[in-house]
Parts: structure tokens; sequence; C-alpha cells
């Protein structure tokens, strides 16, 4: 059962308030609006409830509206009764075919009434049998019948139906007064007297005995049993003259106690078929060869009333008060018994189909008391949402009854077609005469039913029941609860069926409120699948209730529009991008136009007649939006009818003349070297684009393409490092000492156990060395005696991790920015573009700097460097920090193998290659795991845990990170025994690899890939011979910094094949052997302009003797043919990168230009056609062929 609670002065529902007078007069409607809008001062028109072109749409609102029943609140305003003397109804029989399908004749229903002591006082007969029943019922005198009811003929499977004569009908009445003075009613003809051959009437006095004398009615006991029989015959024959068929009588019984209250006080009781029914029996008149009955009663209700009641409160009906509501008295319905659980019951047909805002409320105040404190006047606040089926509420943020144009493309995209809609209510006080003025209330934050201060009033109504009864009624065929009533259904049968098609379900809300808190909780959550967009049209019916005294009040419809919108990837869009085609030209956003719409084209004829043609509804939202955006839009442009189009090219920052014919240079470079950079010149060079690209040239190391010296680049050591921020020098020598003292007492090093735990070494502790040289030149130059600096990196931080915990993140100085520039200063343009990517995260350096895990690797060369966990990837972050998760430990295990399921932790466990095991290049090596984290739970039981990320989530809501992974990153650690790098094998994702686990999906998988040749690993030798490199396999998962991991206890070994080329370069190559050497000293920014003219006055520029370089794009058909050559190919490059598009009209295909500049745009012919609005609710459509534009000759043209 859903519940909410929220602090007192807010509302689940915000952004709403109530508007007097809209949309129509006399309305009281909630419209949405911005955040901030004052309650006091607002205008109807600022509501984001009305199209942004209101007063150019009609009846668009988005309103929520609701209205009363007029006699519902006369009721409330004076209690006022039914009117109506104490006795017994027949609020519904209906007579069902049952049996062989026939032709039927001589039908006809007899029904019998009479009252336990008559029938004890009866020497023969009885009603457990149909022998007793025919001498029970066998009386002369038909007075004794309530009524004869002759039908006719019916057809083959035809029911008799309800019999509508006797349905309402009070059969007896005033039982107040003596049995002779009871009143019989007029339609209880009990046939033709065999004597006078007229109609008799039905006397109740025969049959309605009572042992009791007095009482508060002449013919039900009060305090003995003596309960109410109603007997009832029907009758068909076939029409076969043979086919005579049985009789049905059916016997009823109602318990005479149950017409009084525990108190003894009369009150109206309603008795259903289950309630009454005791037997039923065949008699044997037939005599033909189908002899079963041919028909029975299949629904009966009685409703019996002990209490006389009228509407007289001042005794002689003539105060100016009573005749203001003396109209209605006759109107008002007899009380209704009100079951409270109708909504869930599988036995009560009967509730759902009475229930009316006519009937008198059911209490024993005084006639003519005010009870409007008791039922006060509601509004259903509503926020219509999309529903999220994980958490079973409303999307935030997001109210469907608000147009959505300015809200963020992820808001618009929710709330579109399709769509799983529902809503929230709120049920709130606004009673115009709560303020002084009489002024409707109109932020009704603060005004919730019931208000904290009689939350605990037992005459207040606090729950409220609802249902929808249209999901869209799209031509407002319900307008108010009269209109609901001549449409409801009659039978219960139709009641489930609704309900099968998602109408009718009731949900039971209830409301209460302290004075810090407000509380809201249903039954259940209502919602509906709708499949196109527009505006719909939701019709709910409400009334309040009253837990404590069992009592229906207030009634309301709820009329509820709300829009939604065509999902953006269904707008109007051309062909040739992947639309399905356009009415009105797409303007999603805007784009270059050339040339433009002519206002008198038949485009925008079409588009003015359709906006004022009359043929738009009120639904047609989406055509009308549309039309109006059209009609509205000054992008597009100006026509021109002819013009000479051959070339265009857009560039994203301006250039002059002189820019584009390579005339121009940059004043900062006067006086420096200007160098060759052509691709084909650079390719030439050393490390081109970072090595590793052209054969023979191998990957630059880290050393080599940072300026920075490496030991300025560890942030672990001297003064400012991350270990004397968690140390002082004092602790730091502390731990050092205590390493020897450890391992002279036969213990293991504090340090070098961390290091096997933590960074998964194998060392041998037995043969720690102590001396203060050691400590300082490790602390404070990051380095120790006859240790590699990877030894030395380790070591820091694993006393970091076993001083705070959890592994720092190490700020990135070894590539930093200053080195691109350092690159480019020496003519490398295509390293700097290298280390630019590698920054930015696009690549990495061989061996890497940052691996997919964000591991950093310090040093450079062959024998240096390695991974340290914890790395960022890019820029420089400022001080060492820390984040992510505590590793655990590896070992295996089947995950779910115990009774601790799910386990405590997430978890990662390496299951193979685990022991020692050898491939070669080009076997498949397989590597297989087991994990368990929120995703996998929520695959293995979505019943049990939730989905990752929200708080069913079983790890994520314990705050134990990382709470769900959907990559495992996997990596084969080098153990340097043949001077092979560590192999990464990637992040594999859900759908790599195998599942191997049909219980638990997703939680035993694996990966099978390839054992790479020495030559896919980057390295080329010139030997034909296979070396072998032991490897131990690492998993990590690292989800925001959160990180687990897991590492082989053992190794494994591959056997690698060598191939060709020369041996790696040995130590780091020198920054001079890569510089480049072809450069020329400018010595003016512009030697000549364009338009130079000579002394004589003739043209510089003259096409023979001085020419335009021709290294420029101009006279270039295509901007990718222009010379990238010496001197001006930094310009030249420039202008490729900054030309978004180039089209040619030359390169036509269909209605589309292709663009040449290689950015993948697209240029498309739009010519001239109409659209057409047939009639209302017919969508919008294209009326014509499209007329694009043509070349006129292939004769003249500007190339």
């Amino acid at each position: 059962m859903p519940k909410y609670q929220y602090p007192r002065q807010t509302s689940r529902i915000e952004r709403k308030l109530l508007v007097r007078n809209e949309p129509k007069l006399d309305d009281v409607s909630q419209y949405t609006f911005p955040e901030g809008t004052n309650p006091n001062t607002f205008s109807y028109e600022d509501s984001t409830s009305l199209p942004k072109n209101n007063g150019k749409f009609e009846n668009k609102d988005l309103n929520i509206t609701c209205v009363g029943d007029e006699l519902n609140e006369k009721i409330i305003d004076r209690n006022l009764n039914h009117e109506m003397n104490s006795g017994i109804r027949i609020d519904k029989l209906y007579i069902s075919y049952t049996g062989h399908k026939t032709l039927l004749k001589n039908v006809w229903v007899k029904m019998w009434m009479f009252s336990e002591k008559w029938l004890n006082d009866q020497t023969s007969g009885g009603v457990d049998s149909y022998d007793n029943l025919v001498v029970l019922m066998n009386i002369e005198s038909t007075v004794d019948r309530v009524f004869y009811y002759p039908s006719g003929d019916l057809g083959a499977g035809e029911d008799l139906g309800n019999l509508t004569f006797i349905e309402g009908v009070d059969i007896i009445s005033n039982l107040n007064e003596t049995i002779d003075d009871v009143n019989v009613g007029e339609h209880t003809a009990t046939g033709l007297n065999d004597s006078t051959n007229e109609p008799d009437e039905y006397s109740p006095s025969t049959m309605l005995t009572k042992n009791e004398t007095g009482g508060q009615t002449s013919v039900f006991d009060e305090e003995t049993q003596n309960g109410i029989y109603i007997v009832i015959q029907v009758h068909a024959d076939g029409t076969n003259p043979s086919d005579d068929r049985d009789s049905k009588w059916q016997v009823f019984k109602m318990n005479n106690l149950e017409f009084f209250d525990d108190s003894g006080n009369p009150k109206t009781t309603v008795f259903t078929f289950p309630d009454m029914f005791i037997g039923q029996y065949a008699s044997n008149e037939s005599g033909g060869y189908v002899d079963e009955p041919a028909l029975e009663v299949t629904e009966f209700q009685v409703s019996v009333n002990t209490r006389a009641q009228e509407n007289d409160w001042d005794l002689n009906q003539t105060s100016a008060d009573e005749k203001e509501y003396r109209d209605y008295f006759e109107l008002v319905q007899p009380i209704l018994p009100f079951n409270n659980t109708f909504h869930i019951s599988n036995s009560d047909e009967t509730t759902f189909l009475q229930i009316s805002p006519k009937r008198q409320l059911d209490n024993f105040e005084d006639v003519g008391d005010d009870l409007n404190n008791n039922f006060p006047n509601f509004f259903p606040k509503q926020h219509i949402g999309i529903l999220n089926l994980i958490t079973n509420d409303l999307e935030p943020e997001l109210y469907l009854d608000e147009y959505r144009d300015d809200m963020d493309e992820r808001l618009q995209s929710i709330g579109s077609a399709p769509a799983l809609v529902s809503f929230d209510l709120e049920m709130v006080n606004s009673t115009y005469d709560a303020t002084p003025d009489g002024q409707l209330i109109t932020d009704t934050t603060n005004y919730m039913i019931p208000s904290a201060g009689s939350n605990n009033d037992t005459d207040l109504a606090k729950s409220f029941y609802y249902f929808v009864i249209n999901w869209d009624d799209k031509d407002n065929e319900i307008k108010s609860l009269d209109d609901w009533l001549e449409i409801r259904p009659t039978k219960y049968k139709d009641i489930r069926a609704l309900q099968n098609n998602n109408l009718y379900k009731v949900v039971k809300q209830t409301q209460s409120q302290t004075t810090s808190q407000k509380t809201i909780e249903f039954s259940e959550r209502l919602s509906n699948k709708y499949t196109t967009p527009g505006i719909k049209t939701i019709k709910t019916i409400i009334f309040s209730y009253n837990d404590d005294n069992n009592q229906i009040g207030r009634w309301k419809l709820l009329t509820s529009r709300f829009y939604l919108d065509i999902p953006s990837e269904q707008y109007s869009e051309f062909t040739e991008l992947g639309g399905s085609d356009f009415t009105t030209i797409p303007w999603p956003y805007p784009t270059p136009v050339i040339g433009g719409v002519d206002e008198n084209s038949k485009y925008k004829i079409s588009v003015r007649e359709a906006i004022s043609g009359g043929k738009i509804g009120d639904t047609d939202i989406i055509d009308e939006k549309l039309l109006i955006n059209d009609r509205d839009n000054d992008e597009l442009g100006k026509s021109i009818l002819s013009f000479d189009f051959e070339q265009v090219r857009y560039f994203n920052k301006p250039y002059g003349i002189n820019s584009l014919l390579n005339l121009v240079y940059s004043d900062g470079l006067v006086g420096e070297n200007i160098y060759l950079t052509s691709e084909e010149h650079l390719v030439t060079l050393p490390g081109y684009a970072g090595g590793g690209v052209i054969d023979g040239d191998p990957h630059m190391t880290i050393n080599e393409l940072s300026w920075t010296p490496v030991g300025q680049s560890n942030p672990a050591f001297g003064e400012d490092g991350y270990l004397l921020s968690i140390y002082t020098y004092d602790e730091l020598k502390e731990l050092w000492e205590l390493q020897q003292s450890r391992i002279n007492a036969g213990l293991e090093s504090t340090i070098l156990k961390a290091m096997n735990d933590f960074v998964y070494y194998n060392l041998d502790t037995s043969n720690w060395i102590y001396n203060e040289e050691d400590l300082n030149t490790f602390i404070y130059e990051g380095f120790i005696s006859a240790e590699t600096g990877l030894f030395v990196n380790d070591m820091a931080v694993a006393i970091y991790r076993l001083e705070v915990g959890l592994f720092p993140v190490i700020p990135d100085y070894e590539i930093n920015a200053n080195d691109i520039n350092q690159w480019n200063a020496i003519g490398r343009p295509d390293i700097a573009t290298f280390l630019t990517s590698v920054l930015s995260g696009e690549a990495q350096p061989n061996p890497p700097i940052i691996d997919e895990d964000g591991n950093q690797t310090f040093g450079g060369g062959p024998n240096e460097g390695g991974p340290i966990e914890g790395g960022i990837e890019g820029e420089d972050i400022g001080e060492p920090h820390f984040q992510g998760g505590v590793p655990i430990p590896g070992g295996g295990g089947q995950i779910g193998g115990d009774s601790s399921f799910p386990p405590a932790l997430p978890q990662l466990n390496l299951i193979s290659p685990a022991t020692t095991m050898e491939f070669s290049t080009g076997d498949v090596i397989t590597i297989e795991w087991e994990q368990m984290e929120d995703t996998t739970l929520h695959a293995v039981s979505p019943g049990d845990y939730g989905a990752p990320g929200t708080t069913n989530a079983f790890y994520y809501s314990q705050g134990k990170f990382p709470a769900s992974w959907n990559f495992v990153n996997i990596e084969l650690v080098s153990q340097n025994q043949g001077g092979f790098p560590d192999i990464i094998v990637g992040n594999i994702g859900p759908n790599d690899g195998e599942d191997l686990d049909a219980q638990y999906p997703g939680a035993h998988r694996a990966f099978h890939f390839t054992a790479p040749s020495a030559e896919e690993l980057g390295f080329q030798y010139d030997v034909d011979e296979v070396r072998a490199e032991n490897y131990k396999v690492r998993l990590t998962v690292n989800v925001g910094g959160d990180i687990i991991t897991d590492i082989a206890p053992m190794s494994f070994k591959i056997f690698i094949k060598m191939a060709g080329g020369d041996a790696p370069p040995v130590g780091t190559r020198p920054k001079k052997y890569f510089e480049n050497t072809t450069f020329v000293t400018l010595e003016t920014t512009l030697p000549h302009r364009y338009n130079k003219v000579n002394q004589n006055g003739t043209p510089f520029w003259d096409g023979v003797q001085n020419k335009f370089p021709k290294e420029s794009s101009v006279g270039q058909i295509f901007i990718n043919d222009i010379d990238n050559n010496y001197l001006h190919n930094n310009q030249n490059n420039d202008l490729l990168k900054s030309c978004q598009l180039e089209f040619n009209a030359g390169e036509l295909t269909g209605k589309s230009i292709y663009d040449s500049s290689g950015t993948g745009k697209k240029g498309l012919l739009i010519g001239d056609y109409k659209v057409k609005k047939s009639r209302k609710g017919d969508p919008m459509r294209r009326d014509s062929f499209i007329k694009v534009p043509k070349k006129a000759s292939n004769e003249t043209g500007a190339l």
C-alpha cells in the first residue's frame, strides 16, 4: 500500500494554484505555474498549463476541474432525509434463462411473503421441498400472493430480465401503524380473483403475523426470532406441444433481528441474494422431452426500513430556510448501508451498483443540521505524471498538465507518447468562505484535509474513495455526476468487464496531519498506458468517507486534462535524415539556410488556410502546434527566386581575404622559425605521432614524451608529499624502526606485508635492512639504494593504504600541457597532438601512463614504471586525496554456495587461470570469475532485490560501494621474467563472453581471448624464436573511484613468438633526437596585400609575374585538396579544422547535397508544396508534390 510522508508546510504536488472562472465562467480549476509564482498576485496568463501562443489556440488549457452534485450539496447543507414511511422495498429482481434453450410460452412469475411465525402455525407444508411448498402455497385466496406476473413468450435463451414493475416499489409501507393500516404498493397485483375476475390487492395481515405485541412496527418482532420468508415461483413451457416444463421454486429468508441496530433503534437494512437464499426446488408439471425449469431468479435485493422520516425541521414547513430546500425533498434517495470493503470484496455485488450522490446520509443527526463541517467542500489537488515502474512513483519534476516546450530534452522525452501515466491526489479544503472576503483559497499547500487540529475529530471525513470512469473522454461526454449516473453500469458483471478494461478500479485514500507531518496512504496506484500523443482527458469519481461512523459524504467529478508530446525522434523530419516524412517544414532548431520561403508560396498560403479553416479540433494540438510554429517561424529567410549557386563553405570563425589567400602571418611569428609540418615531412621523423605508427619506429617512452624530470613528478615524497601529509617524520621513523624489530622477533614486516596484501607482491620479509639514510632518501627523494623506482613507489602506496585504509588518488604530473607547448615549439605538432589525446583520455602511451582502471605509471624506460592504484585521468588535481573502496582478497569460492547469501560485501572472485598453466601465441586463454553485486542480484530475483542505484538495491541501500558495475577490467600483470609488459585485455561488458550460471544469471562468467605475439604487444625482434613471460590475472572494477580487485595467487606462462625488425631501444633518447630541423625564419606578417597596386597603378597580383599562393583554399573545388605544403601549412590546417561544411551544387544525390568537408553533414533541397487539414480529428497531410529547384543550364556558372 503506497504511503507518503512529508513536512507539514509543504506539498508533494507543487506549483499548483486554484483559479476561479477558468476555463469557463463559474469553474474552479487547478493550473500549474512557474516556480516562485506569488499566489496573491499571479495572473492566469502566466500559467504553464496554457500553450505558448495562448490566444492563438482555442480550448487548449490543461486544467484540472472538479464539480459537485447540487442535490448532494443540499443534502449535506441540511441533512435532508428520504421522505418515506417504514416498509419493505424490492430493489432488484432479475430472472435469467437456464437449462435447455428453446422458445418459451406461458411465462409467469409469482411471489409470496410470510413470517416465520405464520409458517410454524401451519399444520402442513414447509419450505424444504417442492411437495411441501405446493401444499403451503395452495391457498384459495389470491390476496396472499405479493404478485402474479404473466409475461407471455420468450425467445430461445432470452432472459426475462429485470421485473421493473416491482423494482423500487415499497411492497408494504407505513409499518408503524396497525397491521390493518399497513400500505400496499401500487404494483403488487396478485392476479385475477376467481369470482370477480378483477385484480386483488396483496393483504399482509394474513401471513405477516408476529409473536410480540406492541413495538415500533406492527409487522416485525424486535427481540424474538421471527424471520420474513419470500418464495418466488418462476414458470415457462416450451412452444412444442409436448414440452411442458417444470417450475423453479426459490426460497429466501431475512433475519428480523437485523432490522434494528444493536441499541434497538430502527434503521435501513439491505439484503442481497446470498444474504437471503436458503434453497430451490423444481416442480413435476413437465410432460415432454425437456423437463428442467427454463427460468430462475439470479439477482435479488430487498431493503427493509424500520424508521419513518420526513423533512420538517421547523415542524410546520413554513420557514424561509425550509422552503429553500423543499424542491429537493422528493429527490433524495433512501439510505444505503455502506460496505467500506466493497472495492476489495469478491462477494459484494451490490454496493458499487447502488451508491449514489443522491442518497440520504446514514446518520441519526437531526434533519436540518448543517453537516458541511463533517464533509467539507474539498478540491482534489492532482499531479499527473509518468509512472516509474521501479519506484512505483511518479517521475519527479515532470507535470503532464503543463506544456513543456522550454524544458530540457530529457523531460520532453519522458513526457511523450507512448507513456504509462498515473496520478497523485491530495484532497484540500477549497471552501470559498474560508477567508473573510469569501474569496477562493488559491494556494492550498497548508489546507490539506484534515488540518493538524482536526486530525482526531471523529465527525470529520478524512478518507476518500475514487475510481476512473474514462481514461480519455475525447468528446467531453461526461460533464456532471448526472451524466455519469445516466451511463453507469447496472449489472455487477458489467462492472467486472469494465475493471478488466482498467476502469472502475476503486482506490481508498486516507489522509492525516500532525503539527509537523502530513501523511497520505492509498490502497493501490492507478495507471494507464497511452500510445498516441495529444491532449487527453481523464474523468474520475471521488467521494469522501468517515471511517469512524461508516458514512459516505460529498461527491465530486474530476476532469483532468494533460498533454503527451510527440517523441523527439518522431517529430516531422526529412526522409533523407532518417525521418518518416514531414508536413510542415521541420525546424527543431536553427540551421543555415541558403535562400528562404516566400510568403506568397503555395506552402505559406496553405499553412495560413489550415489555421483559419475551422478544421482544427480541441485535441488537434500537435497539428496546431506545428502550423502555428511554422507561421511564426522567421528564421527561414526570404526566398531568392533565381540565383547562381555553385559552392558554399561555412567556417566557425572569420577569415579575411588575405588569410584565405595565405598572405597573412601572425605578428608573433616575426623572427620565429616556421617549421615544415606537412604530413609527408613529419612521417619521416623519429617518434611520429608518439611512435609505434611506422614500421621500425618504436613507441616513445614516458620519459621521452615528458619534459618534466621524473623526480619532480612523484607527489608521494618530499616536504609536500602525501606521506608526510598523513604521518609526521617521527611517526614514519618509528614505523621504519618497527620493521627490523618485528623481523628480529620472528614476525613479518608490517610494510612488506602491506605490499603483499595490497599491491600484489610476494616478498620474503626476512631481509629488511634499516638505516637512517634509507629512511631519509625514501621520504624526501623517493628512492632506496639497490631498489627499483617501481618498488619504491609501490612501497609508498602500501604505507598510505596501511594508514588511511584506502588507496591515494595521485595527481598526474608526468605529462601536462607544458609538454604539448614544448613539442610544438620544436616543430613536432604530431607528438603534441598525440599528447593532447593522452591528456583527454582518448589515447595512452606505451607502456600506459593511465590504464583502463585509472592506474598511473611512474618513470619510463624498459626497467622503470609500473602500476600505482588510484590514478586519475588527465589533469593536475592538486593535493593528493583518497577515494574508493577497499580491495577484497581473492581466492574464488562459489557465490551463493553457502548460507550467507547474498554476501555481506559486493564480490569479485577470480577462478581461472589461478594455477600454473602454459599457453603459446595463438592459444585461447579463458578468464573465469564470479561476481555478486546489485545488477546480478536484481537479475536473480527482481522481487527481492531492487534495481541498481535505487533505495531497494541490496548493496546500494547499505552504502557498500561499488554497489554495482557493468564492466570488469581484465589485465595480465607481467612478472618481468622475459621483459614483456602487462597485457590489457580490456573492459568486459555484460554482453561479452559467457554466462556460466543458470541459477544466478551474471554471477559466474567467462571471457576468451587469444594469446598475443610480440608484434601485437608493440615489439619487433630480429629473431625467430619464442620467449616466455609469467603473468598473473588481475580483475578490477572501478566505479567513480570505488574499487574492487582480485589477482591470481599464482602465475601462468605465455610463450610469446618473436618476429622481424630491430631490437627495441635501450634507455631514453634525448629530445634533440626528435627535433624538426626543417624551417625558415619569418621576416614580415604581410608581404603584399591581395589588392596591392604598383606605383604605375597596375595590380601587383597580375597572375603572371606575381601569383597568389597555390597552397590556399581559393580556387580549390574541395577544401581537402588544398596543398598542405611548405610555410603555409599551419594556416591551411586551421582552415581545414574550422570548415564546418562545404556544398558543391554539382554533387547531388536525389534531393540532398553531399558535404565534401568531411564533417558528415548534408544539404537538403526544399521546394514549394501545399499542406491540408481535411477535418477535425484527422491528421494534417501534404497535399502536393514538392517542386525542388533545378539547374537552368550548364553554360554559365561561378566555376
